[in-house]
């Protein structure tokens, strides 16, 4: 029996997770790229600078492009029944957030993490390290960061790589001997708030009073705090931040945790998932 798996990455338009702009798919068949499935996709949002800045996607490049569920409907068929590889949780979350905003069942795939894979693989990898520009250089991997398709490759190569290391044959023996474990999306019992779990940490001077701010966290689900630890999932930076927050949330990026950098106004839109801004 032939030992599939297919891996898969998204970007967003902004900092809200649902805002997918962009997805691409790569079916691994014993240890080589069979099939590749790459679409811009229609968020119906905002694009934020700083992201377009990253990953190159404007809003007029997703004009005539498929919305969400259309985009979906092919993803279910190009996967099928086979086990959904992506690096970190984002952008599992992400397509839950999507589903979610416009109202369609999550799929029933069975997710595993690549990340999760290499930290347990490589013991330098276990705490830091373990984002995938840097894993992609360990193993002597090329590839255009921050493009869909191109990152779901490279996910799947440190996939591949974990195997070799390991001495194990398929995608299943690895998930036994590192004990991965199968995530799946489950429709949630009550919609999700745009904030949980989220840690947020506001970095400088704000437009509101940051006592207000921290209030709208914790009715939205989320946990507010004023340091940037290894638990911080969002800065959002005010006037004048401190440079030492940022330098420390920065850090975090590169060793591959999930912690985004906004502005207040991506912090404001945030509140409200769908909102577009005033022009």
């Amino acid at each position: 029996m032939a030992d599939q798996f297919v891996a898969l990455d998204v970007e967003t338009a902004n900092p809200h997770p649902g805002s997918i702009c962009s997805v691409g798919c790569a079916r691994f068949v014993n240890g080589v790229v069979a099939d590749e499935h790459y679409s811009l996709i229609n968020p119906d949002q905002y694009f934020a600078d700083h992201l377009t800045d990253i990953h190159g996607i404007v809003e007029d490049n997703v004009a005539t492009a498929p919305f969400f569920p259309e985009a979906l409907g092919e993803l279910k068929r190009f996967i099928g029944g086979l086990p959904v590889l992506a690096h970190t949780h984002f952008d599992r979350t992400a397509v839950h957030r999507a589903c979610d905003d416009w109202h369609v069942e999550p799929p029933p795939w069975a997710w595993f993490d690549s990340a999760e894979a290499a930290r347990r693989t490589w013991r330098q990898f276990a705490r830091k390290g373990y984002g995938l520009a840097n894993l992609s250089e360990h193993i002597g991997y090329q590839f255009q960061h921050h493009h869909a398709l191109e990152d779901a490759k490279a996910g799947g190569q440190v996939v591949l790589a974990a195997m070799h290391e390991r001495g194990v044959a398929s995608f299943a023996e690895l998930c036994a001997d590192l004990e991965l474990t199968q995530r799946c999306i489950a429709p949630p019992a009550s919609a999700p708030r745009p904030f949980d779990g989220e840690v947020v940490v506001f970095a400088g001077r704000c437009m509101e009073e940051k006592r207000v701010m921290w209030e709208r966290v914790a009715e939205l689900g989320g946990e507010f705090a004023r340091n940037v630890t290894k638990r911080t999932t969002l800065v959002v930076a005010g006037a004048k931040p401190s440079t030492e927050q940022l330098r420390r949330a920065e850090r975090y990026r590169a060793a591959g945790l999930p912690l985004q950098i906004v502005r207040e106004y991506d912090f404001n839109v945030m509140c409200t998932p769908g909102r577009k801004p005033l022009l």
